[in-house]
């Protein structure tokens, strides 16, 4: 009998270590994924990490293996896009379907900003309000949904992810006429600050680069930096660029086109376009 009982305890405690490590596991790959919806839509990290992880059984359910739903959100007379059908509170009741996981965080944060019955919620940064208020709102059926969240927050230090205004990201850069290149870029909710490295092989460039949001995905830049052009007499030009950029903050891509000024010590100015792909890592 104790040896039933030892091993009934033992497989209890690696099911309870392997739900753990996998919830982590899904902390650890969707958190950025968690901060870039929390800087554009202003919902917290903490929140919108709790909701998946309990909607889809932290990556596991059918739902979410099946329609790469990860909160459990019903088509609504609105959707347009996939369905699938599965059992919930009712019968074949009718849920979203999407291509893949991150189209599913962004219209979570859609979902929730274009419904009235949220609004409430986007006047505060604070977690524990969020819960109350979805659970408030209705968004889960559950009577203990808002302190299922709340649980789940503590349990994993969630609210961490909550204070992450800013986040930082390297990426490669290809385009004409530098070729390759190297950039280190902060991110805020309307900014972006590079440091850009790159080269044509004929010539190099370094710069400092400032871009403002001007509406969703597109920024106005401005930068101002050296270029290295060895075959000149004069190594060493002043470069200014200013331009536009396209920001797809789900795909993690950039693309820049802008006008380059270059001018030397003795005031020679010239003008040369540039465009670049920028792909964050």
């Amino acid at each position: 009998m104790k040896a039933i009982n030892s091993l009934l305890f033992f497989l209890l405690l690696s099911a309870l270590s392997f739900s753990q490590n996998k919830t982590l596991d899904y902390i650890d790959k969707y958190k950025s994924l968690a901060i870039e919806e929390m800087i554009i839509y202003n919902i917290p990290a903490s929140i919108k990490l709790a909701q998946a992880i309990l909607e889809s059984a932290s990556g596991t359910s059918k739902l979410s293996k099946n329609a790469n739903n990860h909160f459990g959100i019903k088509c609504h007379s609105s959707w347009e896009g996939e369905k699938i059908f599965m059992d919930d509170d009712e019968k074949n009741e009718c849920f979203r379907k999407y291509d893949n996981d991150i189209d599913s965080y962004r219209d979570h944060s859609i979902f929730l900003s274009n419904r009235g019955r949220y609004s409430e919620l986007f006047d505060n940064s604070d977690y524990k309000k969020w819960a109350r208020g979805l659970k408030r709102a209705g968004y889960a059926t559950n009577k203990e949904y808002d302190k299922l969240l709340i649980k789940l927050i503590k349990k994993y230090d969630l609210d961490d992810f909550d204070s992450k205004e800013k986040y930082f990201s390297f990426a490669y850069n290809y385009g004409l006429p530098f070729l390759a290149g190297y950039s280190a870029n902060l991110f805020s909710s309307n900014y972006i600050y590079s440091l850009d490295l790159k080269t044509a092989f004929l010539f190099s460039q370094s710069s400092i680069k400032f871009k403002r949001k001007l509406m969703d995905k597109i920024y106005v830049s401005s930068s101002y930096g050296f270029l290295f052009y060895p075959i000149e007499d004069n190594l060493f030009f002043n470069q200014a660029l200013v331009g536009c950029s396209y920001f797809n903050d789900l795909k993690n891509y950039m693309i820049d086109i802008e006008m380059m000024y270059t001018f030397d010590f003795k005031e020679n100015i010239r003008f040369l376009p540039n465009i670049s792909l920028s792909f964050l890592i």
